[in-house]
């Protein structure tokens, strides 16, 4: 066996920023960043992604590759789903009252937010706090929710935000996961085949 320094610096690492995650949200360490979506049949913008970002005030600007498997393995993930869901509804609503047409701010949602009992009303009284159209949310879901969660739960998620007039869209289409059966369910549906994590980009 031979010794990799490399490897202690990595657990090191990652041992420090399991340990500072739990405070980062309240220091106001995350940031949105916003991704503009192009029309490929316009070439117009027509929408906005976010990305969550850390930016550590001792190493930097923290990879999600690294920050997202230890929130998901601590339980913080949800805490993350919900400060970048309601950070970017209050953006889109702000730019939209800048005057700005702002059609879609599509958000990632993760499986544990989906597996949450109340998640659809924290939806809705995020879109009720910060005046934002219903419409104008997309959350983005990857196809492995339909292997990794219940589906009745899966389904009654989708029906409910459906109702209030969320746009969906599936992530990494064509994985094998999803049932034809749940279409009916996705309204305005988007399909988004797997794609690398595009480079970061500011905001105002």
């Amino acid at each position: 066996v031979f010794y990799r320094p490399w490897l202690d610096e990595d657990m090191q690492l990652r041992a420090s920023l399991a340990q500072d995650l739990r405070q980062a949200i309240e220091l106001g360490q995350f940031e949105a960043y916003y991704q503009p979506q192009v029309n490929i049949q316009t070439g117009e913008v027509d929408g906005f992604e976010s990305l969550l970002r850390w930016n550590h005030p001792i190493h930097g600007d923290v990879s999600p590759a690294k920050f997202i498997p230890i929130a998901e393995s601590n339980g913080l993930i949800c805490s993350l789903g919900h400060w970048i869901l309601r950070e970017s509804c209050r953006q889109a609503k702000l730019w939209i009252d800048e005057g700005l047409d702002i059609r879609k701010m599509s958000v990632n949602v993760s499986i544990a937010q989906i597996r949450q009992a109340r998640f659809e009303l924290e939806v809705e009284q995020i879109l009720l706090d910060t005046r934002l159209a219903s419409s104008v949310l997309c959350l983005e879901i990857t196809e492995s929710l339909f292997a990794d969660t219940s589906l009745s739960r899966v389904q009654t998620v989708l029906e409910s935000l459906k109702g209030v007039g969320v746009k969906l869209a599936i992530d990494d289409f064509g994985t094998g996961y999803a049932s034809l059966s749940f279409l009916p369910c996705l309204c305005q549906r988007h399909w988004r085949q797997r794609r690398q994590t595009p480079p970061a980009q500011g905001h105002d």
